[in-house]
């Protein structure tokens, strides 16, 4: 099975200003997403159409209220990429986060392609190997916590 192929575009953290190739689908990329682990320092693709774990979550979900239309899917997003199988002990986001300080503020990203890289696709086996009572508690805790976090 091969992987899928994404850009990696030259990035510069707002917060620590060093620079660093980060991944990039572009403009065109329908359905899909890039999972960020929480250090920075790995990704995965999600290719949410026709993804079970996706359309779970999305009958559960709801769009996320007081927020612009194109926002209001941001927690099902993030809800998703939490899901995703951990790597190393590395959860994972759909935020980007800089590998050296750990910020969510880039300050340049995207202009410039700096190389073309394999990179796995997500993998969801610990949730599916839930039950559906713990798959609804999971859901309900991440839903709870990506709320809280955002209005921080």
């Amino acid at each position: 099975m091969t992987m899928p192929t994404v850009s990696m575009c030259k990035a510069v953290c707002g917060t620590c200003e060093r620079e660093f190739p980060y991944p990039s689908l572009g403009d065109f990329a329908y359905g899909e997403f890039i999972l960020h682990s929480n250090d920075g320092s790995t990704f995965r693709h999600l290719y949410a159409i026709n993804n079970e774990v996706w359309d779970y979550a999305a009958a559960r979900v709801p769009p996320m209220q007081n927020v612009p239309v194109r926002e209001s899917g941001g927690l099902l997003q993030e809800v998703v990429a939490r899901l995703a199988d951990d790597t190393e002990g590395r959860g994972f986001t759909m935020k980007m986060v800089c590998p050296h300080c750990r910020s969510h503020h880039f300050r340049d990203w995207g202009r410039e392609r700096i190389s073309v890289e394999e990179i796995p696709d997500a993998t969801f086996q610990s949730f599916t190997s839930l039950d559906d009572e713990a798959r609804e508690n999971l859901l309900d805790k991440l839903e709870k916590e990506i709320v809280a976090e955002t209005r921080k």
